[in-house]
C-alpha cells in the first residue's frame, strides 16, 4: 500500500468517523468528548462537519 493509498484511507475514515458521531449524537447514544469539536457542533452540524473534513484532508495531506 503506498503512501497515496494510506492518506486516502485516512480521509475515508475520518469521514466515516464524522458521520457516525453526528448520528450517534443526535440518536444520544454518544456525546462529543472534545470541547472544541462540541463548541463546533452547537452551532449545527455542518460547521462540524466541515471542520471534521478539513483537519482530516489536512492530516491526510500532510502524511502523504
Amino acid at each position: 500500500m503506498g503512501p497515496l493509498s494510506k492518506s486516502c484511507l485516512l480521509f475515508a475514515l475520518n469521514l466515516i468517523d464524522a458521520q457516525l458521531t453526528l448520528v450517534w449524537i443526535r440518536l444520544n447514544v454518544a456525546t462529543e468528548g472534545n470541547a472544541l469539536m462540541a463548541r463546533l457542533l452547537e452551532h449545527g452540524d455542518l460547521p462540524f462537519f466541515g471542520a471534521k473534513v478539513v483537519i482530516g484532508g489536512l492530516a491526510a495531506y500532510t502524511l502523504y
